[in-house]
């Protein structure tokens, strides 16, 4: 095993969530014995001096790695090389959480209904009644997916972006050329925004031949939490398109107050997405919820709403077939 120490590396300040690039089949890149790119983000509070305080939130910067001799890394005395240079980009701001579309949480219903708590959850009722729907974590600002593919790195993180005098989650893409010796030059930038609703949780798979597609999930005022996805080259970013639709709001115990107690409600969503290049074709993986249905049916089916969600618990999984030149 070999360790790479990058405390001090980012103005005093240690590396944050290096995200490491992947590369279609057969295009790592072979530069000074084997290269590796990586690209990083400084916004979050971890980013900053000892990772518990609160940070600025808020940065331009753009910090892209190269580790360089990796062929020596099957050898006996590896002798490797981290670098790093630093891009002035669009601000990124850790954003606020997704509002969700209104929607049936037979979850929240149930314990709030005293019978329902104690018969089917609790043993009792809920202390904390009432629960309510809730917003979904949007992330913070760390690094998403990155990869490198025909001479770009290509990134994106989630930030917070004004939506018609309205914050809502967003994200903020970048094209990078990079270098071996750790030089980089920003190729194209910008940013993806739904009006009134939210993207979250980026993540990009390119062809060789420059054309991608970057995955992520929609939802805010008119979406329940949905699989969506955007075409991605260096020269910009497509129309959102939905691969598929959220059929009811996100309705589990990471969002209730009696299942964190005593920590506050933490509502994650998935974490991550997932792309991968096949061919000519890129598979995606969202997060988004598959199904709905009332109090009601939820008791009657032993709190499974007819085999479509676990008690606790109702996200999905939405994995899709793209093709980016259609």
């Amino acid at each position: 095993m070999t360790q790479i120490d990058t405390h001090g590396m980012d103005n005093g300040n240690s590396g944050f969530t290096i995200w490491p690039a992947t590369a279609p089949a057969g295009l790592n890149s072979g530069a000074n014995n084997g290269t590796e790119y990586f690209l990083s983000s400084n916004a979050a509070d971890e980013a900053h001096g000892n990772g518990v305080a609160v940070g600025p939130r808020r940065s331009n910067q753009l910090l892209v790695w190269s580790l360089t001799n990796t062929g020596s890394l099957g050898t006996t005395n590896p002798s490797i090389s981290l670098r790093h240079s630093v891009l002035t980009v669009g601000d990124y701001v850790v954003p606020a959480r997704s509002e969700q579309k209104i929607g049936s949480t037979p979850l929240s219903d149930c314990l709030n209904k005293k019978s329902c708590a104690t018969n089917f959850l609790l043993g009792g009722p809920d202390p904390f009644a009432p629960e309510h729907e809730y917003a979904l974590d949007s992330n913070d600002t760390r690094m998403q997916q990155v990869v490198v593919a025909n001479g770009r790195l290509c990134g994106a993180l989630d930030t917070a972006v004004n939506s018609y005098a309205n914050t809502r989650a967003g994200i903020e893409w970048f094209v990078v050329n990079p270098t071996a010796s750790g030089g980089a030059r920003l190729v194209n930038q910008g940013y993806l925004a739904a009006k009134q609703n939210n993207v979250t949780y980026p993540a990009i798979a390119v062809r060789p031949d420059g054309k991608g597609v970057m995955a992520f999930t929609l939802v805010g005022r008119d979406f329940y939490p949905s699989a969506a996805f955007a075409s991605i080259n260096e020269s910009g970013v497509g129309p959102i398109q939905v691969a598929a639709g959220g059929l009811g709001p996100a309705d589990g115990f990471t969002g209730t107050a009696v299942y964190n107690a005593p920590n506050p409600p933490r509502p994650r969503w998935g974490d991550y997405g997932a792309a991968v290049v096949d061919g000519s074709n890129i598979w995606i993986a969202s997060e988004y919820i598959a199904q709905t249905c009332d109090l009601d049916t939820y008791i009657a089916t032993g709190a499974s709403c007819g085999g479509t969600r676990t008690a606790l618990g109702n996200w999905a999984t939405r994995i899709t077939e793209v093709n980016p030149g259609d």
